[in-house]
């Protein structure tokens, strides 16, 4: 009889996708204008990026962004270098995690200046949860901290449309 060890894959990990999922609300949550303008199609594709920062590079070199490059215990490593896009089309895991944002009041959703779809962001007391990551001297804390620098790599990609996000991740998938 074979003995498998119970463990949860790092992928699956509530807490983790949870921590993730609030540094994009946090820092990705609004444009240049402070204009509300994270939908969830575009969480979706922030929060598969924090996740995979591998990618990070090719896209910003596709969306013709200024790329820098990560430093390797980051982009070489099994996880970073897998193709698990699962968060890109599972809505459902998605929506659990906001789902279990929302039941401890850290998410707020309000509707775009157009009406064309629901923005997400966090609340205050959200935000006064993430700030919990966040140093006295400002720095942040921990792993938090390449999730952060993560977020602010492609933050830049905030001023297109998730459409054009959505083929650019295509054609970085399709190794091109």
């Amino acid at each position: 009889m074979k003995k498998v060890l119970p463990f949860i894959a790092i992928d699956e990990e509530l807490e983790f996708n949870l921590v993730i999922t609030m540094v994009a609300l946090s820092w990705l949550s609004h444009d240049s204008k402070s204009r509300p303008i994270l939908s969830f199609e575009r969480l979706q594709c922030y929060v598969y990026l924090i996740k995979n920062p591998a990618r990070i590079g090719q896209v910003l070199f596709h969306a013709g962004k200024k790329v820098s490059a990560l430093e390797t215990r980051y982009t070489y490593t099994i996880e970073s270098m897998s193709g698990n896009v699962d968060i890109l089309f599972d809505r459902d895991k998605l929506r659990s995690l906001l789902t279990k944002l929302a039941r401890f009041r850290f998410l707020s959703c309000i509707e775009s200046e157009k009406g064309e779809f629901l923005a997400y962001s966090l609340s205050e007391k959200g935000q006064d949860f993430i700030k919990s990551f966040v140093g006295a001297d400002g720095s942040v804390n921990g792993y938090a901290a390449s999730l952060v620098e993560f977020a602010d790599r492609i933050s830049s990609l905030n001023s297109l449309p998730v459409s054009k996000l959505n083929s650019i991740l295509n054609l970085v998938f399709k190794g091109e």
